[in-house]
């Protein structure tokens, strides 16, 4: 079992905290987990490099939407809705989404994605209707304490297509990284 470390959960507030820090300041690359100019996590690009992205996304803790405006202009994906739960990160979503419509006015693949307030436990009711071919979670599930964990893949059971799939990346115990206590990690 990991130390008590590990175990520590960030309330809701945290996130609506920095991402309405981000809204005020006009800096959503300041947050902590976001790469910066508009980049996906490695994991995403992986992931749509193997094919497993395709068809209709649902980006489950999407932040400012960098995930979803990625995917939205590649070959394959055919429609993309993020959600979260920071009224602030969907805000600098939508309008960075706003802002790809004309730069990508002349991409064949181009989908403008949709982003919706909502939290783990009711997505399904909050994000349009279903199902989904993928469910996309790039940091979300370990960010969750048990019983909105279990509620969060209810949801996403709810949502996906059945055959559809569910591609989640998270610390684990299986790979600690160095200077890490939060957010927790999850083990088997």
């Amino acid at each position: 079992r990991p130390s008590a470390l590990f175990d520590r959960i960030l309330p809701p507030s945290y996130f609506h905290a920095v991402y309405d820090r981000v809204d005020a300041d006009g800096a959503p690359q300041s947050t902590p987990w976001d790469l910066g100019e508009g980049r996906p996590q490695p994991a995403v690009v992986r992931a749509y490099e193997k094919g497993h992205l395709r068809g209709r996304i649902l980006d489950a803790g999407c932040g400012t939407g960098e995930a979803c405006l990625w995917l939205a202009k590649k070959h394959g994906v055919t429609e993309v809705v993020g959600c979260d739960l920071a009224e602030g990160a969907v805000r600098e979503a939508r309008a960075r989404a706003a802002r790809a419509e004309e730069e990508e006015a002349e991409n064949p693949f181009w989908t403008r994605p949709e982003f919706f307030v909502a939290s783990c436990a009711d997505m399904a009711d909050r994000c349009g209707p279903g199902p989904f071919d993928v469910s996309l979670d790039a940091g979300l599930l370990h960010c969750l304490a048990e019983e909105d964990a279990e509620a969060y893949v209810r949801e996403l059971a709810r949502m996906v297509r059945p055959g559809g799939r569910a591609c989640v990346g998270c610390f684990s115990t299986a790979n600690p990284a160095e200077g890490w206590d939060n957010p927790r990690r999850l083990g088997d």
